[in-house]
């Protein structure tokens, strides 16, 4: 979910995809014990921002990698 804080959503476009980075170029079904790297992505296509937050759900059964987070 995308929060913003100072203007409309239709001036912002976001998604959110992921690599595993435990199978590399070859991709495959995600098992346990693989790591993935979530991107969010985020573009303004016009006005200006000065925050927005993004919230997103944590699956069952998966883990963070304390320290992995960058902007």
């Amino acid at each position: 979910m995308l929060s913003l804080y100072s203007a409309s959503a239709q001036n912002i476009d976001f998604g959110k995809s992921f690599i595993n980075v435990t199978k590399g170029a070859n991709g495959g079904t995600v098992e346990p014990g693989d790591t993935l790297e979530i991107r969010a992505s985020f573009v303004v296509r016009s006005g200006t921002y000065d925050s927005c937050g993004y919230f997103d759900a944590v699956p069952a059964g998966t883990a963070y990698i304390p320290g992995t987070i960058r902007v």
